[in-house]
């Protein structure tokens, strides 16, 4: 894997000439901005951040769901036995606690808003993973002397424009992702190591 030089904000082009057994060798090299490096890295980050929020999100909206609906038919069942005989007074105040029991689970289950905050959050993800391929795919263009398809001041703010309006992110969530990234980054460091060996 080669190095390639990095710089604040602008491209720039360092052009090369090298004398070898008598021939001039001229190469080019484009230096990749570090803020285009920077912020796929984060791009990255995010885009596994709000996969994981939307996985949360989805797992307590099936958990109330279906504590709710085993409290519905329990209590359900429990009140049609109940109109056949006359039941202990206990009977009368078991069944009405367990049905309170899901009436607010089922309120706790609305307000959460569990999945529609996991609909936006997964978007989001969608979001930042596209334009995490756009911005390895300019990194590369630029590694290789190549006009890229993205002018990267674009692709900056699409970057903004998203983190602005993302949803909300557990900060354990993000933290468990920047691990992972990181992780993926030193595996792939250490191919990229043993292929030049």
């Amino acid at each position: 894997m080669s190095t390639i030089p990095r710089r604040s904000e602008a491209l720039m082009v360092i052009r090369t000439e090298a004398a070898h057994d008598g021939a001039t060798e001229k190469r080019t090299t484009t230096v990749v901005p570090d803020r285009l490096e920077d912020l796929t890295a984060s791009a990255s980050v995010w885009t596994r951040a709000l996969r994981f929020e939307h996985d949360r999100l989805r797992g307590w909206q099936q958990k109330f769901g279906y504590v709710v609906v085993a409290i519905t038919a329990i209590t359900g069942f429990a009140a049609y036995t109940q109109l056949n005989e006359d039941p202990a007074w206990w009977a009368k105040l078991t069944v009405a606690i367990v049905s309170g029991i899901a009436a607010v689970l089922a309120a706790i289950q609305t307000h959460g808003n569990f999945a529609n905050r996991a609909d936006a959050a997964a978007k989001s993800s969608q979001d930042f993973g596209n334009l995490l391929g756009d911005m390895l795919a300019t990194g590369e263009a630029l590694k290789l002397a190549k006009t890229p398809e993205k002018d990267p001041k674009d692709l900056y703010e699409r970057y903004n424009t998203l983190r602005a309006g993302r949803p909300e992110v557990n900060p354990d969530l993000y933290t468990k992702a920047q691990v992972a990234v990181q992780a993926q980054a030193h595996v792939q460091e250490d191919l990229a190591k043993a292929r030049t060996r």
